[in-house]
């Protein structure tokens, strides 16, 4: 009899629920209808009813989200969001709407796993995909602007530790002796930015342009935003010359192997291994510096990846379909390299294309680049937009010795083989981390270099 009586008070709680269930879409009809009539207090009643009276039903607590914001009560708002998700966890529009509520209480990060949620259920939902591409667009300019103030604190800290230790008292002069400026040489690139920099730090410093072609008047090619002054030949006749020349510091990359100016104080920057072991012929009293560890020519690096310009080289405008392999020789044709790059690669070369905005853009539309030259800073230009690049041809160079470099292997495929380009992807995030701590200690580097020279060269 007991058995009998509990069953059919079930059966009775099972009709009435059913029966509730039958005339659900009538209440959201009537929830509907108030909200839009403005009587938004009256439309939460209603489905605060229908929620205490049916199983728990996500339809219903969206509606009350819905009402909950409209009264402005956020936390509830939440509160209902996330109970529906707990109902139906794979119902995207529920975290559609939750990711765009933690967006406008700037609980970013939680509001980017929750667009990621969406398109993890409902893949190709562009709303969520607009808003989190925006959400990634804000954190990458926050993250710039914040790297941009650090950088203002820590030249501001470096000029204010320079005054107080009295540095540039009786402070030696720079020539750097370095190529027209050129957007495609790395190394020419950082020999003029330290020229800048130096004088960014209050040193005196300028340029000499060495064996290259005489220009028309009034032309020079030069970074138009640096402080990169040229002392011009014939040297003898340069008054400006005449005034440092007995205290001069020379800097001269290892494309120069002698001492052209017969400079008494002498840096030799290395800038690539190759031409330093076979031709610089050094003094016994000369600095010795090289632009990264794996050079292994001296106990001290000034390295400064100042060409990598996380403004233009990024995959943030990449088109969704890659249509394009690029193929760069380089160096490669000093190694005497025969193998040709394959079919159809757009190739790369020092005039083409013109600008770096035009190369970024070309390595975003692409899915390869190929290159015949291991120590290219192409290699990780490419990688920063997006492509894989694919080393071909190692010359005098070793995995071992990009192991050991600054920024290692990370984005960059050693060898063309699917297990090679699968890490290569997977490791683009921390070549970006390293890429942008590298970028941040250069004005440091530059002016421990600055102390490091004047502190030799004292005496002598």
């Amino acid at each position: 009899m007991a058995k009998s009586s509990t069953t059919s008070a079930t059966q009775a709680a099972t009709s009435q629920r059913t029966l509730d269930r039958q005339g659900l879409q009538s209440i959201v009809q009537r929830v509907v209808e108030l909200h839009a009539e403005g009587n938004v207090a009256q439309a939460l009643g209603v489905v605060n009813q229908a929620i205490a009276a049916t199983p728990p039903d996500a339809d219903l607590l969206n509606l009350a989200a819905v009402c909950h914001l409209r009264l402005g009560n956020v936390e509830r708002a939440e509160g209902c969001y996330r109970e529906a998700i707990a109902v139906r966890p794979e119902h995207a529009e529920t975290h559609f709407h939750l990711a765009s509520l933690l967006k406008e209480l700037n609980r970013v990060e939680e509001a980017e796993a929750a667009y990621r949620l969406v398109l993890q259920y409902k893949p190709g939902h562009a709303a969520a995909q607009l808003e989190l591409e925006r959400l990634l667009e804000q954190r990458e300019l926050r993250a710039r602007e914040e790297a941009m103030r650090e950088e203002q604190r820590r030249l501001q800290g470096l000029l204010q530790r320079v005054e107080t230790q009295g540095l540039f008292q009786a402070a030696r002069p720079y020539l750097i002796v370095t190529p027209w400026y050129r957007h495609s040489s790395a190394g020419i690139v950082a020999l003029h930015y330290l020229c800048h920099q130096l004088n960014q730090l209050g040193y005196e410093a300028y340029l000499f342009v060495w064996m290259q072609p005489r220009l028309p008047a009034g032309m020079r090619p030069l970074h138009p935003h640096w402080s990169t002054p040229v002392i011009t030949v014939p040297l003898e006749d340069n008054p400006l010359w005449q005034r440092i020349k007995d205290r001069v510091i020379v800097i001269y990359p290892e494309i120069i192997p002698s001492n052209p100016v017969q400079a008494t104080r002498v840096v030799r920057y290395m800038l690539n291994r190759e031409a330093g072991t076979q031709s610089v012929r050094a003094g016994a009293d000369d600095f010795i510096v090289s632009f990264s560890k794996m050079f292994l020519l001296s106990h001290y690096v000034l390295y400064m990846p100042v060409s990598l310009d996380l403004a233009l080289f990024h995959d943030r405008e990449a088109p969704q379909e890659r249509n394009q392999d690029m193929c760069w020789i380089g160096k490669g044709s000093l190694y005497g390299v025969q193998d040709k790059p394959p079919a159809g690669c757009v190739p790369i070369t020092i005039t083409w294309p013109p600008t770096r905005q035009e190369l970024a853009d070309q390595l975003r539309q692409s899915r390869f680049l190929y290159t015949f030259d291991a120590l290219t800073s192409l290699t990780v230009e490419a990688a920063l937009c997006g492509a894989v690049p694919v080393i071909k041809h190692f010359g005098p160079w070793s995995r071992r010795d990009f192991e050991f470099s600054e920024l290692g292997v990370n984005g960059v495929a050693m060898e063309d083989t699917p297990e090679e380009i699968e890490r290569a992807i997977a490791t683009r995030g921390l070549l970006r981390s390293k890429v942008q701590q590298a970028i941040a200690e250069i004005p440091q580097k530059i002016l421990g270099f600055a102390e490091a020279t004047q502190a030799f060269f004292r005496f002598r």
